[in-house]
């Protein structure tokens, strides 16, 4: 693959994981696992310690970029960075207007990479079953904990943004859920609209240290035990999946200012459930349509995979 094929690619990962992380129950994390570039994410950010940020003042040009592999971390990020800034508006308004297309659409790509990273991982054995019903325990069980309340400091914005970067890395969450299991926000999003230093700086210094801490144990594990680690990821995708089921009702919410408000806890529905309860038309033939085209998005996104049989 020539360099400019390759710069193009992983600037569309990064803007597909900058839509992902958009959408509730979706994390940047999947769309990287499913292109195949996780495994290089996870060493790049690794690398990002005080001790080897020092060392690369010692370095110059090329070889202090290739030391954490700066390059392709500066532009999947900035990609991703870009998305975020420019399409939370489209999103939003997406996932206010038209739901079930959203939900098909992300529940098809989830299902659909689900079923290629199987293909390349498994093997009929015990101990890949019992790291994929592990990974689908744990997805599920996540996707039954239920919305809190916390109070609004500094600490508890540092520990949202540690959590939060945790499940930011981990395919199938969400760090936007992890404040709003927490409580917290509808506070974070205000302060991040008004650029509160307040809560900026815990924010992001919680998040940047968990995404170092993180991600130096997960490169770990990948290095000792990388195909149960990767059905344990896919386990983790499919449990939490059914949190993407395009029909879904809102059992509790929490409210932002006086006018609006934002879901905390849906549940999943069949079409013509979520049609008498909602008072509105389940677009079955868009959901069924935009699901397939997410699910062959799967595949598309992971053709040039790096992902190969253990």
């Amino acid at each position: 693959m020539n360099s400019f094929r390759q710069y193009l690619q992983i600037a569309l990962v990064g803007l597909f994981m900058g839509l992902a992380e958009l959408v509730p129950g979706v994390s940047a994390a999947t769309i990287a696992l499913i292109s195949g570039y996780y495994e290089r994410l996870l060493r790049a950010l690794s690398q990002l310690t005080p001790r080897n940020l020092l060392s690369m003042g010692r370095l110059t040009g090329r070889a202090a970029w290739r030391e954490i592999d700066a390059g392709f971390l500066l532009l999947l990020l900035s990609a991703m960075s870009f998305s975020l800034v420019t399409s939370a508006a489209f999103i939003s308004k997406a996932l206010t207007e038209f739901p079930v297309a959203v939900g098909a659409f992300f529940f098809g790509i989830v299902s659909g990479s689900g079923l290629v990273l199987l293909q390349q991982v498994w093997q009929s054995n015990l101990t890949c079953l019992i790291c994929l019903g592990s990974g689908v325990m744990c997805g599920f069980g996540f996707s039954l904990v239920q919305p809190g309340a916390m109070e609004a400091s500094g600490w508890h914005f540092f520990m949202s943004g540690l959590l939060g970067a945790f499940t930011w890395i981990l395919p199938g969450t969400s760090g936007g859920l992890v404040l709003l299991l927490l409580g917290l926000h509808g506070t974070v999003s205000e302060g991040l609209s008004l650029h509160q230093p307040s809560v900026l700086i815990p924010i992001a210094g919680g998040a940047l240290f968990g995404l170092v801490v993180f991600s130096q144990l997960l490169h770990t594990m990948f290095q000792k035990a990388r195909q149960g680690l990767l059905l344990g990821l896919v386990g983790l995708m499919l449990g939490y999946s059914w949190k993407l089921w395009p029909w879904q009702v809102v059992s509790a919410y929490q409210l932002i200012g006086e006018d609006s408000s934002i879901p905390l806890a849906q549940e999943p529905v069949m079409p013509h459930t979520y049609e008498i309860l909602g008072g509105v038309d389940p677009m079955i033939i868009t959901a069924l349509s935009v699901g397939l085209f997410g699910f062959a998005s799967a595949f598309l996104l992971n053709r040039s995979s790096e992902i190969k049989h253990a």
